[in-house]
């Protein structure tokens, strides 16, 4: 099966490729360098961007695949109103030119951040927000997304990614930047100790997003994420203990005085595709950090 990627090159992009080439598909990454990817038998590097609309054209006519995987959203974490259309319109546009070359199947990529309540189970039912830019694009252009799938008669499936982490992700963000801190003997530097969220290794994400493809069921929106809080403290202590090194005092003082608080977070409802596909995450968060730490080390070490 041919599928179409864009956003290819970036964390989880990465291992969604991986993991369809395992399967024998046949894997176009659409990309700005063509040295991003080794070149494999059943891998092809397409140069180009998503603000070129006739290349585009051009490149979809050509290979007309049966699957697009729309994973790009170009300048996070910048979430302004400017970027934002910006992306929204890319994905318009590149929705249309897939339908009309006779894509079978869209499958895009939301945020957990398009839900209104940001501090219970939420599932793909519950009040979205309207609060910002960043939340009113992505709404829009899963709406979008949906009636361009329509017109053309072909499935459209938009995820709504909860918090994602695993090799290659950005070392700022939360699970890398710990690992990082502990890793040269410093104290990790936490911004929100007391939220609890749901982590979703990226692995379990590239299985649900080849879920939907194979199973083509008949929803259009899913909730991906592990279906548990985990706090940000026992994300803490695990790599701490992966490190072989003791807690260091401040942070566990912090900790400590975290249980005087009520812990905050949301988390998804993934009983839609669990029961329409059977997908559930195989990664634990003690066996998808492991995982990500051994990832981490062997690369710093190398």
């Amino acid at each position: 099966m041919k599928a179409f990627i864009t956003g290819g090159t970036g964390f989880i992009g990465k291992s969604v490729v991986r993991h369809l080439l395992q399967h024998e598909y046949e894997m176009y990454v659409l990309t700005r360098s063509s040295r991003n990817y080794t070149n494999q038998s059943s891998l092809t590097n397409i140069d180009g961007s998503l603000n070129d609309l006739d290349r585009l054209s051009e490149i979809l006519k050509e290979i007309q695949p049966e699957v697009l995987i729309h994973l790009a959203w170009e300048d996070l974490p910048d979430y302004s109103f400017h970027t934002s259309r910006k992306n929204l319109d890319y994905g318009i546009n590149l929705f249309s030119i897939a339908a009309r070359s006779g894509c079978s199947t869209i499958v895009a990529t939301g945020s957990c951040w398009e839900y209104l309540d940001n501090n219970s189970k939420v599932s793909e039912g519950s009040t979205l927000s309207s609060l910002n830019s960043f939340a009113a694009a992505k709404n829009s252009l899963r709406l979008m997304g949906k009636a361009i799938s329509s017109e053309h008669g072909c499935k459209f499936y938009w995820l709504r990614l909860f918090y994602v982490y695993g090799p290659f992700q950005k070392r700022t963000s939360l699970i890398p930047s710990v690992i990082n801190s502990i890793h040269k003997g410093h104290i990790p530097l936490i911004h929100n100790p007391y939220n609890s969220n749901d982590f979703i290794y990226v692995d379990d994400v590239a299985r649900a997003i080849k879920s939907l493809i194979d199973k083509q069921p008949e929803k259009a929106t899913y909730n991906i994420g592990s279906g548990n809080l985990t706090s940000i403290e026992e994300i803490i202590n695990v790599i701490y203990q992966l490190s072989g090194k003791e807690i260091d005092p401040q942070i566990a003082k912090m900790f400590e005085n975290n249980k005087l608080l009520d812990s905050e977070g949301f988390y998804a409802d993934i009983s839609r595709i669990n029961s329409e596909t059977g997908w559930k995450p195989e990664f634990s968060i003690i066996k998808g950090i492991r995982t990500y730490y051994d990832h981490f080390t062997n690369a710093y070490e190398n």
